[in-house]
């Protein structure tokens, strides 16, 4: 029992705390660091530049942001940071910001945009380096650059890191060389390496452990001093008060009755509804603190609302709700391996009580409690212990109601424990927990769209892929366990493995080929009637493909025949223009021109241009076919 709660728990915090240490990496930001030279003399002077290449419309802060009054608690700007280490013999200077770029921003969505200064397109930051009149060698610089970018909306926070290696080496040239990267570059920078640099003004001067906390619950305001023994009792008793809080929010109240149903399950043996309440409390606890270690060490994960910012953790969640809500209408009594029971929300076991306590935690993330946010944001920037103790109190709290249920089950006395309203009320449960999975699984989607915009497209055939595998995967798990011939029943699971895989790579050749599309120069352009007469007149080729995402046929010409290079090259040809006319729904502008050309049905290219005589069409074309009647429309 132990090494299967054991299990849980390295799961979940495995999964959270690699999301933490990798970050986001959304194609929004490229960010990169090179230095301005390979070789430098030993005492001589180097420059690193680190850059941050931001997609249209994105913005990140500045190391210093002055957030607008009309947002003043709404929310905190997270500031762009530097940090650069390198091997003994290199020292560095402060980093040289450029001047931030002020931008009108609605950030509320109140129609009231805010002038607001941020870095936006190719940013530039400058660090001087001195290397040791004794160093030799290589010696290696480690940059990481810590942001959060935005549009209409803010991803979370973000920490790349980079190398940059100079070699020293007697006779390396003393100057900068005339790289236009570093025409921006300050020498006097080199008198400050190793002096200290007092806070700008603005910049919001000391420490977080040095502030008052400043608690708002529904407009009562008041200010706590952290510091000393007597401030930091305040600080324990508020996150006990603000995990207590925490079951109230609307994330954690459509599970308590699931729990409730459970420890009414035991019946009259006080010592297990006992037992059970302490291992479900012990679930919750271990969450936070969990979460407490994970803050304290990293440096860009100090918030546990952004697991919710990691596509794969929140749809993880959801599959997992979506499988309580499962066994809370009995699709379980299939005869499935034993550990999948333990998913069963109701199902009163160590392990499933303690797997429920820690999904209970969980649920809380995607909402800000009163107390509970403020105190939480307090203690991420404070010594590890502090964090520690915060975060371990906030799950006492949360954990307590559980526990009191389980001293007092008296209390739970009239909610049914068996018949006909058990029965219903487990139903009913079932069904609202495949709304919560929903939730989950549906940010998953929207969050993954807005990292990866070209996915946006593909997610129904990952969806498909996911389902032909889950067939494939029962398929062979109980072939296997069917009586007969070993070899017919391993060609049987061969077999099985054989579409499962080949629906994941239908997916991702979708994907991949989206990716392609979307990153580069696009050849397809979004069909529009204006544009596309307006070309015609021009006399430019024009070349219409008649899609779906419905549209499998389609589907398989777009990747097999479009995505050739020799089409792609015909396709990005002078004079010729591509529209792709999507007839997912039935109100699409591109239907009247389908009719048009004298057909009802797709997949279907046509050609057109001013040496074709007609339209040139087909609905099972070639590469060849594609090229060559691009060619003959252009004559």
């Amino acid at each position: 029992m132990p090494h299967a709660i054991g299990r849980w728990v390295a799961l979940l915090l495995v999964l959270v705390s690699g999301a933490a240490a990798r970050g986001q990496g959304s194609s929004a930001v490229v960010t990169g660091a090179r230095g301005d030279r390979a070789e430098v003399a030993p005492g001589g002077q180097a420059a690193v530049a680190i850059t941050l290449t931001l997609s249209p419309g994105w913005h990140v802060n500045t190391n210093s942001p002055q957030v607008p009054a009309a947002w003043q608690g709404e929310w905190d700007a997270i500031p762009t940071e530097v940090t650069i280490e390198g091997a003994p013999g290199l020292k560095f200077g402060p980093v040289q910001w450029p001047a931030a770029h002020e931008i009108e921003w609605d950030l509320m969505g109140d129609g009231k945009p805010q002038p607001f200064g941020v870095y936006e397109g190719n940013v530039v930051l400058f660090v001087p380096v001195l290397v040791e009149p004794g160093a030799s060698g290589e010696l290696v610089a480690r940059v990481s650059v810590s942001y959060q970018a935005c549009e209409k909306q803010c991803l979370p926070p973000t920490t790349d890191t980079h190398e940059v290696r100079f070699k020293v080496a007697e006779g390396a040239p003393a100057a900068m060389g005339a790289d236009p990267l570093f025409a921006a570059f300050d020498p006097k920078g080199f008198a400050l390496v190793g002096a200290k640099v007092e806070p700008e003004p603005g910049a919001g001067g000391g420490t977080a452990k040095d502030k008052a906390i400043v608690f708002d619950v529904f407009g009562w305001s008041f200010t706590l001093d952290p510091r000393g023994p007597a401030g930091l009792v305040l600080v324990i008793l508020i996150a006990l008060a603000g995990g207590l809080i925490m079951n109230l929010t609307p994330c954690v109240l459509p599970v308590i009755p699931l729990k409730v149903m459970s420890i009414t399950k035991a019946g009259g043996e006080r010592s297990r509804v006992l037992l059970l309440g302490m291992v479900m409390a012990a679930g919750v606890v271990a969450f936070w603190a969990g979460m407490g270690v994970i803050v304290a060490a990293s440096t860009s994960f100090k918030s546990v609302s952004q697991i919710m910012g990691y596509w794969y953790v929140t749809l993880g969640i959801g599959v997992f709700i979506a499988l309580m809500g499962a066994g809370m209408l009995g699709a379980f009594a299939v005869g499935l391996p034993d550990w999948v029971y333990s998913i069963e929300a109701g199902h009163d076991s160590l392990k499933g009580s303690f797997v429920f306590g820690i999904l209970t935690a969980v649920l809380a993330a995607p909402c800000v409690a009163p107390l509970w946010g403020t105190v939480a944001g307090w203690a991420a920037f404070q010594p590890p212990w502090v964090t520690l103790l915060v975060f371990g109190a906030g799950g006492v709290g949360m954990a307590l109601p559980y526990f009191v249920l389980a001293l007092k089950p008296e209390w739970l006395s009239r909610v049914p424990r068996t018949g006909p309203a058990s029965d219903l009320l487990k139903q009913v449960m079932g069904l609202l927990m495949f709304a919560v999975a929903a939730f989950f699984v549906g940010s998953a989607f929207l969050t993954l769209s807005v990292e990866r915009p070209w996915v946006a497209g593909q997610l129904h055939w990952w969806v498909v892929a996911g389902l032909v595998g889950v067939a494939a995967g029962w398929t062979a798990v109980r072939t296997a366990r069917l009586p007969g011939s070993g070899a017919a029943r391993g060609v049987v699971v061969v077999l099985s493995l054989l579409l499962a895989a080949g629906g994941f790579a239908w997916a991702q050749r979708n994907t991949s080929e989206a990716k392609e599309e979307w990153s580069s120069a696009r050849i397809w352009r979004e069909y529009d009637p204006v544009e596309y007469e307006r070309e015609k007149r021009e006399g430019k080729v024009v070349v219409l493909d008649f899609t779906a995402n419905w549209c499998f046929n389609c589907r398989t010409l777009e990747n097999t025949v479009l995505s050739q290079s020799s089409v792609k090259e015909a396709l990005r040809a002078p004079g010729v223009v591509a529209f792709k006319v999507d007839l997912s729904s039935q109100s699409a502008p591109g239907w009247s021109k389908l009719h048009d050309l004298g057909e009802v049905g797709i997949p279907l290219l046509s050609i057109e241009g001013p040496g074709a005589a007609g339209v040139i069409k087909s609905s099972a074309y070639t590469p060849g076919w594609v090229v060559e009647g691009i060619a003959k429309a252009a004559k």
